[in-house]
């Protein structure tokens, strides 16, 4: 098996990367960021008839320039881009048969899904499938249904479900406020289809809607952007019912700036196309905060909410697609709350760094594929325990790490609270009955925690029985049991040392050290107002469910305590971890001067810088989630969203502390009688979010009793 430090070689065969098509568009964006990964080799082979090399004999020749690049590169995975179609099957088949032939690892990224060519395959192709993808050793596909029919024709393999993408350059001068403007104040609404312009998008179809609209007297305007075969019948259409051109504007294909223009400046987006893979130009849309008009085709039915993120017309049906452009017409605030909502939907999940972190994790688990994939070594290194107050980073912390191409580092991992803290409970993990206690709390761990992601990806990995049997001949202590759950995630995610994102471990230190002497700790701390604030309105980014919980959380009293005690766990942590395996890491020195406070932390953990690092998809504000990164924004927030009764329990609560880290002091002016109530109220307040929180802490009494131990200083006598 290769080392995955070295240069992982990579074959991707695809279309002609100056074409116009999604695969090409999607193979631009997301290139470059394969390319900055220093542990990967990537050769991108153009293939098909673009530029009408080879002449009828191009298919001949792919093939024959596709076994010459194999030979010549060697790659350690191959993956190939076909589409359901007949000339795609065929080419793209005879590439995984002949790199199987040689004993080359292949992945097959089912692209275009041709409904109709389905059927054929059904009827008369399925031998060849049999004989050609069937050996190929993962896939990925862009909707469910897709999964579904290959799991149905045979497929063994793993099956994932990936997406298109949206290039980050396309957004790079967008501003979702000025987007936000524009929808509130244009008297006239501009419906935009970009695609390209085949009769199966629906193109016609859009064009009569807003020809319909026209003759009611609605303000509307449609641009018809691409270039395809019906592109005559869209200008006969055109030049038929609109021969002063005053709502029918047809520019043809676009590019570049002049694309992310077109995009910004329209309104709605229109898409009606009658069969789709995963279509990128409503992914582009949604990231330029469009309502969408679409069919429920292809991907397009796994993620769109309908209501939410625009609405779905049938097939073909003019009618619903008038009805849907009225409607948004008429309620300018239900435009406004779905473009923000797709911007947001788009940006957090469809960007092409993401897109890249995907396929790469792919090719890595291709490469795990043997037997020695679920092995168990217990020999990974040093792990990586992020801990600290709450509200103070640990999440964009455990994203930067985790963009490091070594580090899987999931949510939070609540094993030493909910599973090692009741080990008396549980029992010992060498009795089978006991392993089987054990894999059921891990089974349900990041539900019960609210990491819905992590809970998908245990849920699959624990259901194979090989992993469950592993676990249980493998496993002699509770070591064992944490190192083997999280070794088998991070090798499934394609990485090779394995990190934890837990804040409140920072009271469980001395336990994670009887375990794992050698681990490395980062340690997050914030200013207690800022971290009072983010807190409070922790609630505003959570799913309904969980608002009213998090709201019980809440008390200027309680929380300040709360972040007392956590940062008094420092002196006495600081005196029992090894010298150099601890860094202390500010809330506002990592924001405001992110690149050396990481390869600070790099240093520690013992890995090499890499500037992706920096590149996370996740945001660190509990108010401002309209962008992903690193910024400064909720650094000093409290100076305007805090009242002043909040700052001055806080700074008295907290006053030595405060100090002892450098942060000075506000001369708040309270109202006396809203104060006191503060102060009866604590109590009450106390009880509530110890009841609130009862699904997920550890036993009650050491929960409680190691954090009054650190309030009144008791616990540096206890952890010597």
């Amino acid at each position: 098996m290769q080392d995955v430090c070295e240069a992982m070689k990579i074959l991707i065969t695809g279309p002609a990367l100056a074409g116009s098509g999604g695969v090409a568009s999607y193979y631009n964006a997301v290139l470059p960021h394969l390319r900055q990964q220093d542990d990967l080799g990537i050769q991108y082979l153009e293939i098909g008839s673009y530029d009408s090399s080879g002449g009828i004999l191009h298919p001949l020749v792919d093939q024959v320039r596709f076994l010459r690049t194999l030979a010549r590169i060697r790659p350690a995975v191959v993956h190939v881009n076909p589409s359901l179609n007949l000339r795609s099957f065929i080419r793209d088949g005879l590439f995984v048969y002949q790199a199987k032939r040689l004993g080359y690892p292949v992945v097959v990224f089912f692209r275009g899904w041709d409904e109709n060519f389905e059927s054929a395959v059904a009827r008369m192709w399925l031998w060849f499938f049999r004989r050609t993808y069937l050996k190929a050793d993962a896939f990925v596909v862009l909707a469910t249904a897709v999964r579904n029919k290959l799991t149905e024709w045979g497929v063994s393999a793993p099956i994932q479900l990936g997406t298109t993408t949206v290039s980050s350059d396309l957004l790079r001068n967008f501003s979702i406020s000025e987007k936000a403007e524009k929808l509130a104040a244009d008297p006239l609404v501009k419906i935009l289809f970009l695609s390209r312009v085949e009769k199966e998008k629906g193109v016609i179809e859009a064009m009569e809607a807003v020809t319909m609209l026209r003759a009611k007297g609605k303000p509307v305007a449609l641009t018809v952007a691409g270039d395809g075969a019906a592109m005559r019948a869209v200008r006969k259409f055109a030049d038929q019912h609109d021969a002063l051109k005053e709502f029918l504007f047809i520019v043809g294909e676009v590019r570049g700036n002049n694309k992310s223009s077109l995009l910004a400046s329209h309104h709605i987006f229109c898409f009606p196309s009658y069969t789709e893979g995963m279509p990128n130009s409503v992914l582009e849309a949604m990231a330029f905060g469009m309502p969408v008009i679409t069919c429920p085709v292809g991907g397009l039915r796994d993620f769109f909410e309908n209501g939410k993120m625009g609405y779905l017309a049938k097939q073909k049906s003019v009618t619903d697609i008038v009805d849907a452009i009225e409607r948004l017409i008429n309620d300018r605030n239900a435009m406004k709350s779905m473009s923000s909502y797709n911007y947001r939907y788009a940006t957090e999940r469809f960007l092409a760094p993401r897109a890249a972190d995907f396929l790469t994790k792919v090719y890595r688990q291709v490469e795990f594929t043997a037997p020695k994939a679920v092995e168990f070594t217990a020999t990974v290194r040093s792990p990586i325990f992020i801990v600290g107050t709450p509200r103070s980073g640990t999440t964009l912390m455990a994203g930067i790490l985790g963009r490091h191409p070594n580090i899987f580092m999931p949510g939070e991992t609540h094993f030493f609270d909910d599973i090692y803290a009741r080990r008396n409970e549980i029992g010992d993990p060498r009795d089978p009955e006991v392993m089987g206690r054990i894999v059921g709390r891990l089974l349900t761990l990041y539900k019960r925690y609210y990491e819905l992601p992590d809970q998908e990806r245990v849920a699959q990995l624990l259901s194979d029985p090989s992993v469950f049997a592993g676990m249980k001949t493998a496993c002699k202590d509770y070591r064992d049991v944490l190192s083997y759950f999280m070794e088998v995630q991070m090798r499934h995610e394609g990485k090779i040392r394995w990190g934890n994102n837990t804040p409140r471990d920072l009271f469980n230190v001395p336990e994670i050290l009887a375990l794992y002497p050698e681990a490395k700790f980062v340690v997050c701390t914030r200013d207690v107002r800022d971290f009072l604030l983010s807190y409070k309105e922790k609630w505003k980014i959570t799913g309904a469910e969980h608002v009213w919980r998090l709201k019980q959380l809440y008390h200027p009293v309680v929380t300040s305590l709360l972040w007392k005690s956590s940062v008094r766990m420092l002196s006495g942590i600081e005196a029992i971890v090894p010298v150099g395996s601890l860094i202390v890491v500010g809330y506002e020195e990592l924001v405001t001067n992110p690149e050396a406070t990481v390869r600070k932390i790099c240093r520690v953990v013992g890995e090499e810088f890499v500037p992706s690092m920096l590149d996370v998809d996740t945001h660190n504000s509990s108010y401002n989630t309209d962008g992903q990164g690193i910024f400064v924004s909720s650094v000093h927030r409290w100076r305007t969203a805090l009242s002043a009764e909040e700052i001055v329990v806080a700074q008295w609560l907290t006053h030595s502390d405060l100090m002892a880290f450098g942060y000075p002091l506000d001369k708040a002016q309270p109202n006396f009688l809203r104060l006191a109530w503060i102060l009866i109220s604590a109590p009450y307040a106390l009880i509530r979010a110890l009841s609130a929180n009862k699904g997920t802490r550890g036993p009650l009494i050491p929960y409680v009793g190691r954090r009054l131990l650190s309030l009144f200083r008791i616990s540096d006598k206890w952890l010597h």
